[in-house]
């Protein structure tokens, strides 16, 4: 066979990557893993004023502020930033283009940046496939979904840059680790995956200097909190 001619079959059977992903296959697959991703909304009191038109009401005005959630049970437990939730008088979590149902916290961890919603979905939802905590390692490729306005629902691949980073607002004892993907408000909240679609890690924060460097609280701190909720069914 011509040596040109051999290149040619190579170039036509060899599989197709997409952003330095990988092939169709575990592409589709990973499309998929956006089924795991939610819309959270919280809502807090911003001030209570007089209705001009009507002198003895008063107006209460709303400041409402969203992020991004991860689905941890098919019943519906979710996890997502505190600074998203903190201080709201009402939470909600939106599947896809709903209006959203309301939450409840069941659980804010006293050191990361990170809190446990439950909701009543009205089907089984999709949860993420916890990732073996040994697989957080320097330069591991990851996933992430996101969830900004300018980044929605778009998947971007990256390594893992960091490891045990901390931050001051997140406590001393609060290790994190770093990866190199684009962040934008909004995708906070939004889950890392591991290049097999398991779930390794939630958004948490961005270095100021830098926009590409990413800090994600690590999944077994959330496994952890989630296995130890006294109503929460280890099959839920």
């Amino acid at each position: 066979m011509p040596l040109i001619l051999f290149f040619i079959l190579v170039l036509f059977v060899s599989p197709v990557s997409a952003q330095g992903l990988t092939a169709p296959s575990r592409l589709d697959h990973l499309l998929t893993l956006r089924s795991s991703l939610v819309t959270v909304t919280a809502e807090s009191l911003s001030a209570v004023t007089p209705d001009s038109q009507r002198p003895l009401r008063r107006r209460v005005l709303t400041r409402s502020r969203s992020g991004a959630g991860v689905v941890l049970s098919s019943g519906g437990i979710i996890a997502t930033n505190t600074h998203t939730i903190f201080g709201s008088q009402r939470v909600r979590v939106s599947l896809g283009s709903n209006d959203g149902f309301p939450a409840r916290i069941i659980f804010i961890s006293p050191v990361y940046d990170f809190s446990l919603l439950r909701i009543t979905p009205p089907r089984p939802l999709s949860p993420v496939v916890w990732a073996d905590p040994k697989t957080l390692k320097l330069g591991a490729e990851i996933v992430t979904i996101g969830h900004s306005p300018l980044l929605n629902n778009t998947i971007s691949a990256g390594h893992i840059t960091g490891l045990g980073s901390r931050m001051t607002a997140q406590g001393p004892s609060a290790e994190l680790f770093e990866i190199n993907v684009s962040h934008y408000e909004g995708d906070s909240g939004g889950p890392v995956f591991d290049r097999d679609g398991r779930f390794l890690g939630l958004i948490s924060a961005k270095r100021t200097s830098e926009q590409k460097a990413i800090l994600a609280i690590p999944a077994d701190k959330i496994h952890n909190a989630y296995i130890n909720l006294a109503d929460t069914p280890q099959n839920d």
